[in-house]
Order: structure tokens, then C-alpha cells, then sequence
């Protein structure tokens, strides 16, 4: 089943959400079936984003980080946050070769002095 929803990880937290500022964050449920605490809403501060969209298996990002990464420094960026995956296209079950994945790679920059 593909899903349209965007999930957005890093190296500090977790977020899904269906689109706009506001991301929510989905936790395992509970082993007991029970629903409190299982959706958090948080608000991601404004950044200036390089993103690149890789479109295929999640063992093929090491190609769009690299990439990524060049033009930043080419450009006279420099990273000044963790990064962010978005995965804007995704089946189940995730699989790590799957070739159908759409996913954007987001490091926040700015203009080195």
C-alpha cells in the first residue's frame, strides 16, 4: 500500500505528518492497546534548507548525501543543524531496496562568513 503521508527524521527526533508546519510525531502503541500519549505535535523552528529529492532505495542515500553535501559546500553554505529525511512516497512493508521510494534529504545552512 503506498502512503502519501510525510515522515521526517533526524538525528534528534521523529515526525509525521500530512503536510504544513506542524508535524506529528507517532509512537509505538502501547502492549497493553492503550491510545494516551501516543501523538505529540511539534512546531520545527524556521530554517534555510538545502534539500535534495532521491527517488529510490533507502541503501542507495549515501549517493543523494554526497551530492547534497558537495553543492553545499560549492555554494559557500555551511550546515548548522542535523539533518532531516522526509519520506514522501513509501510502501509497506519498508523494504531497503525498494527502487519507489521518493524521499527529500533537508540539512539546515547558512552563507559562511
Amino acid at each position: 500500500m503506498r502512503s502519501t503521508r510525510s515522515c521526517l527524521y533526524s538525528s534528534t527526533q521523529s515526525l509525521c505528518a500530512d503536510s504544513g508546519y506542524t508535524h506529528v510525531f507517532f509512537r509505538p502503541r502501547l502492549a497493553d492497546g492503550g491510545v494516551e500519549d501516543l501523538i505529540r505535535v511539534y512546531e520545527l523552528p524556521a530554517a534555510t534548507m538545502a534539500s535534495v529529492i532521491h527517488k529510490g532505495a533507502f541503501n542507495q542515500f549515501m549517493q543523494a548525501y554526497e551530492a547534497l553535501l558537495r553543492w553545499i559546500e560549492a555554494n559557500g553554505y555551511m550546515v548548522v543543524g542535523p539533518n532531516r529525511e522526509i519520506y514522501l512516497e513509501i510502501s509497506q512493508p519498508v523494504r531497503q531496496d525498494d527502487d519507489s521510494y521518493v524521499t527529500e534529504i533537508q540539512f539546515p545552512v547558512a552563507k559562511k562568513q
